[in-house]
């Protein structure tokens, strides 16, 4: 066989086939360098952190992401649809502006109330203050995001491509470097937070450089971003709910561990899930925005979204089943090989947790039916279900059982409501428009 032909061959047929196909590698190659470079340097971080500094992370960014989703009214997940660049300029001036306002009302409620949170949470006195940031990085996360999503609004998928590498790389360096100096029960929160901050520096000046500042300025109206406000007001008055819903039920759960049982089972928790959610975060993300581009297209043009939709699933069935059904297998001897002794009790959780995730791969991107079509109401209750019946799963195996029976019984929970959103989301894109 003819290596460099052949070669050659798959990519003409990937890069050629169509933008789809294209836009899906320059997005994922970012973010699978991003992630392997984690997964690389995680036998080395689980050696040098604890199970209970994973547990500390995993409460902090869980309530930075859970504010983070709220405080931006979702008005960045709109930014796809104006015709006019300057009326998404607008729009996304609302959404960071209303994120500053959340945030420093959130300041005021943190310094007041930030010594109890921390108790509920059982956190320590020494790690408690960190809670104090929660605020600064809830509106740095939401201004990210709202910078992110106008990159791939001009199919700039190479920004945040290279972004997300780069974010790794200050990652594991701050985690490094942190752990040698001895700052070992905090050093992942603080890894994370210079990580988040200088990204989205470098997101926004990236901006400011293609954009130019003085066009940027010329073209914002506080009149037109409230007009723009007000046309896409659907965004937080349902969109919103059920995105938090989608954030809750998974952020709720390492908050709820934590006051059920301990941090020690939140970082089991919090590290199974980050490791099985690997495929999610580098494929799922990307083809998530690719599908929602495209259907929306289509959707424009009164074609049916149901060969997109095939085609998709088809996809994210193929990229999961692997790795997952592996997991589902192998996955205490696996942890405790790779990331060491301690964390053989993480496999056991990511053995229980493999089905449950596979699912939430496949339906995360498909979900964005419900947008196009304009059924919020639909994928609201869909995520209401989700959030009740996991939590009710934690608390019931508390009571009946222990970690291991609130792990069972939230994987199965999330697998039913997957399942639904896959199926209505179907039906929803074989209708004839």
């Amino acid at each position: 066989m003819n290596y460099p032909n052949f070669i050659k061959y798959l990519k003409n047929k990937i890069w050629s086939q169509s933008d789809f196909n294209k836009n899906i590698v320059i997005l994922s190659t970012g973010t699978f360098v991003s992630q392997a470079l984690l997964v690389l340097i995680s036998p080395v971080l689980t050696r040098l952190y604890s199970p209970e500094a994973f547990g500390v992370l995993a409460v902090f960014t869980s309530i930075v992401t859970i504010f983070a989703a709220l405080f931006t009214g979702k008005y960045e997940q709109a930014l796809f649809l104006p015709k006019r660049d300057n009326h998404a300029i607008n729009l996304m001036v609302f959404a960071i502006f209303i994120s500053l306002v959340g945030s420093i009302v959130l300041f005021g409620v943190m310094i007041s109330s930030y010594a109890w949170l921390a108790a509920f949470l059982r956190l320590s006195r020494s790690s408690g203050y960190i809670l104090l940031y929660v605020p600064l990085m809830t509106f740095i996360i939401g201004t990210y995001s709202c910078f992110q999503l106008w990159f791939q609004r001009k199919e700039a998928y190479s920004v945040s491509s290279v972004n997300a590498i780069i974010q790794s790389v200050i990652l594991i360096v701050a985690n490094l470097l942190f752990a040698f100096i001895g700052i070992r029960a905090l050093g992942l929160v603080w890894g994370y937070l210079i990580a988040i901050t200088l990204s989205a520096m470098i997101m926004i000046s990236v901006f400011i450089k293609r954009y130019y500042y003085g066009d940027f300025l010329k073209n914002i109206s506080w009149k037109r971003s409230l007009k723009m406000a007000i046309e896409y007001k659907r965004f937080p008055q349902y969109i919103i709910w059920a995105e938090l819903l989608v954030v809750l039920s998974q952020q709720l759960t390492p908050l709820l561990l934590t006051s059920l049982f301990t941090p020690l089972v939140v970082g089991y928790y919090s590290f199974s899930n980050r490791i099985l959610r690997i495929p999610s975060i580098v494929f799922a993300s990307s083809i998530w925005g690719i599908y929602r581009n495209e259907a929306v297209k289509a959707h424009k043009t009164g074609e049916s979204l149901r060969p997109i939709y095939i085609s998709t699933l088809k996809r994210l069935v193929a990229l999961g089943f692997f790795p997952y059904f592996i997991i589902s297998i192998f996955g205490a001897s696996i942890f405790q090989f790779i990331f060491g002794n301690a964390w053989r009790m993480s496999g056991v959780y990511a053995q229980i947790m493999a089905l449950f995730l596979f699912t939430e791969l496949i339906a995360f991107p498909l979900s964005g039916t419900f947008v196009i079509y304009g059924k919020q109401n639909t994928f609201l209750f869909i995520q209401i279900l989700t959030v009740t019946f996991g939590m009710c799963g934690i608390a019931l195996g508390k009571i009946i059982g222990n970690d291991i029976t609130s792990i069972i019984l939230f994987s199965a929970s999330g697998i039913l409501s997957n399942s639904l959103s896959i199926t209505l989301s179907y039906k929803l894109a074989s209708k004839k428009t």
